[in-house]
């Protein structure tokens, strides 16, 4: 029934005649119900075609905000004690400091910034939740819209909105994650960028720190 929906039901055969039927994003959603005969024919790979949910690569962005930072933070404090005409022992204990309260302080933004991300969320869902039961029509006609968007039409349309509709919080996800954009934020997510935030300062303060002060290498300052 679902494969008859995408491929419009119609009596024409062959690889050619499915092609001009099954959209790419019909493809991907109707992948389970069509034959393993006629995946080789309109491109559906059987193998590797699961995916787990999509999440964006936050952690890596908090690694370069938090390794940014330590670098460019350290490089400030040496250029200072070189300019103060510093010795060693001044290098180590502003470097040390600067790294300790910096990557404190920029845990402390992770903190705030992703707690700041979850109450957003939660601010538009009970927005969206209001929505859904106020102005049901307009909402319905808005999921409708958006999964025309998507290349779907018909019955199997219908389907899919009748089937989001009828749960209301899957309707109020569908519309935050899909027309807004939004996902929802834990606390494990919470915590999870203050520790990668705060690792990323401190290891982006000790790269150069640690360069300069117990590798040997010779103070700029220092006399040949």
């Amino acid at each position: 029934m679902y494969r008859d929906a995408v491929t419009g039901g119609g009596t024409a055969s062959g690889p050619q005649a499915t092609q001009d039927r099954v959209t790419p994003l019909g493809r991907a959603c109707a992948g389970e119900q069509i034959s393993p005969g006629l995946a080789p024919e309109i491109g559906i790979s059987r193998q590797g075609r699961r995916h787990g949910p999509h999440r964006p690569h936050r952690s890596v962005t908090r690694c370069h905000l938090g390794g940014q930072d330590g670098l460019v933070n350290i490089l400030g404090i040496v250029l200072g004690v070189i300019s103060g005409g510093g010795d060693r022992t001044v290098l180590l204990a502003a470097g040390f400091a600067a790294a300790i309260t910096e990557s404190i302080s920029m845990g402390a933004v992770g903190f705030t910034s992703t707690t700041a991300d979850r109450d957003f969320f939660e601010a538009q869902r009970a927005v969206e939740d209001a929505a859904v039961r106020d102005d049901t029509d307009l909402e319905c006609h808005e999921v409708t819209e958006l999964y025309r968007s998507k290349g779907f039409s018909g019955p199997l349309l219908d389907e899919v909105v009748a089937t989001i509709t009828a749960n209301r919080d899957k309707w109020v996800e569908t519309i935050l994650e899909e027309e807004r954009h939004l996902r929802p934020v834990s606390n494990q997510d919470i915590m999870r960028s203050s520790v990668i935030i705060t690792l990323a300062t401190l290891i982006g303060h000790l790269i150069l720190f640690f360069r300069l002060s117990f590798s040997g290498a010779r103070w700029p300052w220092s006399s040949q």
